[in-house]
């Protein structure tokens, strides 16, 4: 006899619990109660039947490991976690995440960041099967999207992918034994791939500033020089002013961020925070500096449903200005330092201490304050008492 057909022993009725030894031979059990093993010369054949479900089967090079692998599959199709192997290939993770993202942001909405990125990931990763994604498929992943962003800004990213497969195995919709996301994410870690934003060290430097407000004149999209005057003296982020609509002394713009000169207040709807993301609503004062560039500002904006800048696209402000930039000869520099510049004058200029600077800038924490504040050597000397 070639080969030699076992199953694993079922629980017996009088006793707690199956005993645990060595294989028992087939003809003195029933075939279908439990795991069927069969010898095929140096190795071990698994199959499985059950009632309802396709029969499903492996081959292990020892007896210990086949056990094992029938134990989980086993128990997954008692304690109804089991998913065929066949139809976990048909199911997509850009569905699972479309589903997870429809369902946890109708509950408590995400921020407009998170939500698109999460909507991103789900169309990169169309087409994708669960089982697909492993370890070696997100390192994959993560170093060609390393050619487009930084390793911040891939952190984010796997970790909301890393977040949403949590949750969906917690709910049942993934039944997977680990998180390939987070099994990734260490090992990307240490070869720095994803990590921490360095902190920012850009400040205009002499005469960057006039040069870019006269730069602007000339260029195809002049509204640009308002807007760096206004960031550059209010500290606001690029999302925050292209949110900004004019209003009225009768009436607010609903829901919105808007100016108010009668009362010299920037009014901002929905301020970034860590955890809050709705409700953090924040009433600026109206610097000098700030007002003559909205002044100016309000010469650009004829259309566009009464905003502030006459653009449709927050991006496209970060991109008239990199087209700027490069026009003037002026290197490595975003239109987001213009609010670390912002930061540090209030703090090196006007003297100010760390909650009126957090008071504008709409920080919450030094932590999160320090690394936009860039002081130069000496400075904390002007200041001391």
């Amino acid at each position: 006899v070639k080969s030699i057909s076992y199953v694993y022993p079922p629980k017996c009725k009088n006793c707690q619990f199956a005993p645990l030894g060595d294989l028992w031979e087939t003809k003195f059990l029933r075939r279908g109660v439990m795991a069927e093993f069969e010898v095929r010369n140096k190795s071990i054949r698994v199959r499985i039947n059950r009632k309802g479900m396709r029969s499903i089967s492996r081959t292990f090079p020892t007896k210990k490991q086949a056990r094992v692998w029938a134990t989980q599959v086993e128990s997954a199709m008692d304690n109804g976690t089991w998913v065929d192997p066949k139809k976990e290939r048909e199911l997509y993770i850009s569905k699972v995440l479309a589903n997870y993202i429809k369902h946890m942001n109708t509950i408590k909405p995400w921020g407009k960041s998170k939500l698109a990125v999460m909507k991103k990931l789900t169309e990169r990763l169309d087409g994708i099967s669960i089982v697909d994604i492993t370890p070696h498929f997100v390192m994959t992943y993560g170093e060609r999207r390393r050619e487009d962003i930084g390793p911040k800004t891939l952190k984010d990213e796997l970790s909301y992918f890393a977040a949403a497969i949590d949750d969906c195995r917690t709910l049942g919709y993934l039944q997977l034994e680990s998180n390939s996301v987070r099994d990734a994410m260490r090992v990307m870690s240490k070869l720095g791939l994803i990590g921490s934003s360095k902190n920012a060290g850009r400040r205009l430097r002499q005469g960057e500033y006039e040069r870019l407000i006269d730069g602007a004149k000339s260029c195809g999209s002049p509204w640009i020089g308002p807007a760096i005057q206004i960031v550059r003296n209010s500290a606001m982020r690029m999302s925050e002013l292209h949110g900004l609509y004019w209003a009225s002394d009768k009436k607010d713009p609903v829901g919105r961020s808007y100016v108010r000169f009668s009362t010299s207040e920037i009014f901002l709807a929905s301020r970034k925070h860590p955890t809050d993301k709705h409700n953090n609503h924040q009433t600026i004062q109206m610097f000098d500096e700030v007002k003559e560039g909205l002044k100016l500002a309000k010469t650009f904006t004829k259309s566009y449903a009464g905003r502030v800048l006459p653009v449709k696209d927050a991006n496209s402000i970060g991109k008239t200005f990199a087209k700027l930039c490069k026009k003037l000869d002026i290197h490595d520099l975003r239109f987001h330092d213009l609010r670390h510049e912002a930061i540090s004058l209030m703090f090196e200029e006007k003297g100010w201490s760390i909650p009126q600077v957090a008071a504008v800038s709409g920080h919450r924490t030094w932590s999160q304050l320090k690394r936009y504040t860039h002081l130069k050597p000496g400075d904390y000397l002007s200041n001391k008492d």
